[in-house]
């Protein structure tokens, strides 16, 4: 997102240093087997070594897109959120060659496009707990019709429908990247294998290592 964390600024702020530029963290989610799986290739995103999953297996796909000033400290804290974070009053439902966000990369648009998802609804959320908030957030969730996406439930979805997210600095240096098809390309260049809590996938204190 474009739009500025909101600050409560005081005039005992002024002296205080300018906020560091936005680190981001993306999450893609997937949901929703189809009864009969279609055909579909492999594409490159992101990186040219890297296999993403046929999203066109599914009746839905989601990118939860995060901007915040400190992604190490969510690495530490854990990465959490509920329906209570999100905005309902800023939601919608729109086409997806007009409403995706411009953090997509434009592979994964033509791809999104080419399985057949025009139907894009949009969430809008952002941390409540503290003041300014740590996060914000952008949830777009992608399907065939309009139809499938009012069946979504925020609440029913979990960590366990990630498929693979990665986190980078604000200059665009990779530290995170989890993928469900390769989980043994993981990697976190801050803390290693440390047990991360919410929505980091991995990794988590009950795997082995």
């Amino acid at each position: 997102m474009s739009s500025q964390v909101p600050s409560d600024a005081s005039d005992s702020d002024q002296d205080k240093p300018a906020p560091p530029a936005y680190d981001e963290l993306d999450v893609g989610v997937q949901g929703g087997r189809q009864m009969i799986p279609q055909p579909g290739t492999n594409s490159k995103i992101y990186f040219e070594d890297r296999r993403e999953p046929n999203i066109v297996l599914y009746k839905w796909f989601a990118q939860f897109h995060f901007k915040c000033q400190n992604v190490v400290q969510l690495m530490r804290e854990g990465l959490h959120w509920t329906t209570d974070n999100v905005a309902w009053e800023d939601g919608f439902i729109g086409d997806t060659s007009k409403t995706c966000h411009y953090h997509y990369t434009p592979e994964l648009l033509q791809k999104i496009k080419n399985s057949g998802f025009c139907w894009t609804r949009h969430y809008f959320l952002q941390d409540i707990q503290h003041r300014p908030p740590r996060w914000m957030a952008h949830f777009q969730f992608h399907a065939a019709t309009s139809h499938t996406l009012t069946g979504i439930r925020l609440e029913d979805i979990s960590v366990e429908n990630v498929f693979n997210a990665l986190a980078m600095t604000d200059d665009a240096n990779l530290i995170y990247l989890y993928g469900r098809h390769d989980p043994s390309g993981a990697f976190n260049a801050i803390y290693d294998d440390m047990p991360m809590d919410g929505w980091w996938p991995w990794p988590k204190a009950d795997e082995e290592s």
